[in-house]
Parts: structure tokens; C-alpha cells; sequence
């Protein structure tokens, strides 16, 4: 067997977010025809446990000469290498655990995941001469900080656009200087692959999508047509956006006209200005997180997905039909998922779209069953593996087997 090396800044988790999820996927991939070594490059101490790990202490010196470096860039010219958010640049002290680390290690293939670890799995492969190194971007970093900048610039927080944009010029610096130098890049969406693809013709990129693990869980529908569920991470902006929008926007004309309607949300880690804010909106029920989302489907109506910025393809829109319940979404919460509108899912923009389309959807049972039997369907189909199949690479236009 050959073996791979997967270098990833969180733990593959079949029950955690969307990047647990896709690392999970990618491992379930790996393992079936290779040994596989994991490698976690962590922002916290404590993450991962035991594991082994290479955590990145960013002390406050160095993040502010990290943010003088961004500014820099932003004002004068492009700096390489700079980073004001969560993540720290290949610094010596890096390399110098990486020398040690690996220095009598050899592997036939490396994938990082993200490129946010693409500077260390280069330097790791010089230290093991590995033949292969591939890049999962999962999404394209520099557009998806650009679409959270904007939002945060709407909302008039002034200081979290500002950095969010800087970000984006930085990752758009790492694409342009890194992703040449990897066989074979991995990008979660025909769309997005045909962005990168025109922006780096010369590069291999293939197609490796969000998906669901083991068999479609369609719960029986609930009596509550009113319930609309919201699933997500509350400390990512455009969900907390989604959600303050979705209550103010739409939950109060809809509860104006009948107060059965209820707008159900769970996700971890929201603010205290935020669960505040919840809790003090009339037919607003914040669970927060919850060990499992069973009970939250199995009480829901309908799920929306009001998203106005983001990356890659939404694991919630997903998940939600995995749950065999109908889906309400933007199309920014459907991007690169190859779903049609009122087949898959129903499309809504305006509040005045999302209140006409929450309205019928409970008032026709038809509908409702329609959608959940051909959404179903399609997830059965394209986002889902399991320990029995190995998810699949797509390639082109048609889907193979990776090999």
C-alpha cells in the first residue's frame, strides 16, 4: 500500500462542521487503498488532544507586525507572507519542528487541506522528497473573503470588513504564488473549478465535492408546518448575518399575519450579543449548539438558508434535505451544488420572496412532499458515501473513481 500523508488544520469529524466533515471524507477516500499519517496544524493547544500536532502560537508582537505587513500590502504593494486573521505564516521556528518531525520520513503522496497549510506541506515535502503533493481548496479563499467583507461592510463593522479584505488580497497572493507548484488541486464545485481553472489554465483541478456520510435519514414530516430551522456555526458572520436578517425581515410580517410561525435556530459559539438579541425576539426559540440535530429536524417544518456571502457549497442546505426536509435558500446558499429551483429546492432573495415562499410551502402539503422526495433523491445520489464506497472524485464532466 502506499502512503499518504494528510496535513490538516482540524480533526476529521463525520459529526463536526464543514471542515471536519470534508476531512472525514477525505480520510474515508485515503484509507481505502492507502496507509494514511495525520498530521494536525493547530491554532489552540488544545485542539486535538493527543494528537500530533504543530500548534502555532500567535503572540500579540507578532500579530501586530502582521498586521503592519497586511498593511503594507494593502496600501503600497503586495507582502508575501502576511496574515491577520486566525492563522500564522511558515515561520524557522516551524521549520525547525518540521526538520525534526520529518526528517526521516518518506511518503508517496502529501495532501494538505486548505491552503492555509499549503506553505508547510511544501516545506515538508523538500524535507521527505515526496514525488506527489496535492491541495485541497475546498473553496477559493480570496472570493469568499471578499463576499464576507462586503457583508460585514453592510452591516457597518468597519474594522471586521476591513480585515476580512485584507485577508482576501493575502490568499489571493498565496493562490498566485503557491497553487502552480502542486499535481493536482481539489476544489469542492464545477463552478468554482472553472474560476480557478480560468485563472490557472495549466493547472490539474479536479472536482471533490461536500458530502454526507452512510444512507439518506428522512425523518417522517412534522405536524409543525410553521417551524423554519436554521443550522449553522454562529460564530461565522454570514450565518449570524442570515439569522438576525431572516427574524427581523421575515419572521415578523409572517407572525403578523398568523403567530403560529416559529423560527427555530441552532449553532454554537453565538455571541452573547447575539443569543441576547434572539431570546428577545417574540417566536424565536435559540437551542444554541445541541449534541445532535435529530431532535431539531425532527421538529422542523421547512429549513432556510438565507445566506448572502460564503464559500465553497453549504453542507447545511445538504443536510437539511438529508433529513428529508424542504429547503428555502439564496442562491448563494445553493452555489455550486447543481440544484434547480422549485425541483430541489425553493429560491427566495427579498424578504417579500421568503414570506411567499415559507406561506406556501406550509399551505401545500403537495409541495412540501415533492421537494423532500427529489431533493432526497439527489443527495442519495451525488453527496453521499460511506464506509461501504469510498467517496468519489468528479472529473470533467462525468464522475470516476479516484484512483
Amino acid at each position: 500500500m502506499k502512503k499518504v500523508l494528510f496535513i490538516t488544520p482540524v480533526l476529521p469529524d463525520v459529526n463536526g462542521g464543514g471542515r471536519e466533515k470534508r476531512a472525514h471524507q477525505w480520510m474515508t477516500l485515503l484509507s481505502a487503498e492507502n496507509t494514511v499519517e495525520l498530521f494536525l496544524i493547530a491554532t489552540q493547544p488544545e485542539a486535538g488532544g493527543e494528537v500530533d500536532k504543530l500548534v502555532l502560537r500567535y503572540t500579540k508582537p507578532q500579530r501586530w507586525v502582521e498586521w503592519a505587513k497586511a498593511l503594507v500590502s494593502f496600501v503600497v504593494r503586495p507582502v508575501k507572507g502576511a496574515f491577520v486573521l486566525f492563522w500564522m505564516p511558515l515561520r524557522p521556528e516551524h521549520k525547525a519542528y518540521l526538520h525534526q518531525r520529518f526528517q526521516n520520513k518518506t511518503y508517496d503522496k502529501i495532501l494538505a487541506f486548505r491552503l492555509y497549510t499549503s506553505d508547510f506541506a511544501l516545506y515538508v515535502q523538500q524535507l521527505t522528497r515526496t514525488p506527489l503533493v496535492e491541495l485541497d481548496l475546498d473553496d477559493i479563499e480570496s472570493t469568499t473573503f471578499q463576499k464576507i467583507s462586503k457583508v460585514f461592510l453592510e452591516g457597518r463593522r468597519y474594522k471586521e470588513a476591513f480585515q476580512r479584505y485584507m485577508s482576501a488580497v493575502q490568499f489571493n497572493l498565496m493562490e498566485q504564488e503557491r497553487l502552480r507548484k502542486f499535481n493536482r488541486i481539489y476544489i469542492c464545485s464545477r463552478e468554482d473549478k472553472q474560476l480557478m481553472g480560468a485563472r490557472f489554465p495549466e493547472a490539474d483541478i479536479q472536482v471533490f465535492p461536500n458530502r454526507m456520510y452512510g444512507a439518506v435519514q428522512r425523518l417522517p414530516k412534522s405536524p409543525a408546518t410553521k417551524q423554519v430551522l436554521f443550522v449553522g456555526s454562529l460564530n461565522h458572520y454570514p450565518n449570524e448575518e442570515a439569522v438576525r436578517w431572516f427574524a427581523q425581515e421575515v419572521l415578523i410580517p409572517l407572525r403578523k399575519h398568523d403567530p403560529e410561525w416559529v423560527f427555530q435556530v441552532v449553532g454554537y459559539e453565538a455571541s452573547r450579543e447575539l443569543q441576547n438579541f434572539l431570546n428577545q425576539q417574540a417566536g424565536v426559540k435559540f437551542l444554541g449548539g445541541i449534541p445532535s440535530l435529530d431532535p431539531a429536524y425532527a421538529k422542523a417544518g421547512m429549513v432556510v438558508a438565507p445566506l448572502h456571502a460564503g464559500g465553497g457549497t453549504k453542507l447545511k442546505v445538504i443536510e437539511a434535505m438529508w433529513y428529508g426536509r424542504p429547503v428555502i435558500a439564496t442562491y448563494e446558499s445553493v452555489h455550486g451544488l447543481g440544484l434547480s429551483p422549485e425541483v430541489h429546492y425553493l429560491p427566495a432573495e427579498t424578504a417579500e420572496e421568503y414570506i411567499r415562499q415559507c406561506e406556501k410551502l406550509a399551505a401545500t402539503p403537495a409541495l412540501y412532499d415533492r421537494l423532500v422526495h427529489q431533493a432526497a433523491e439527489l443527495v442519495q445520489e451525488r453527496f453521499s458515501y460511506g464506509a461501504h464506497a469510498a467517496p468519489e472524485i468528479w472529473t470533467a464532466d462525468k464522475q470516476k473513481k479516484a484512483v
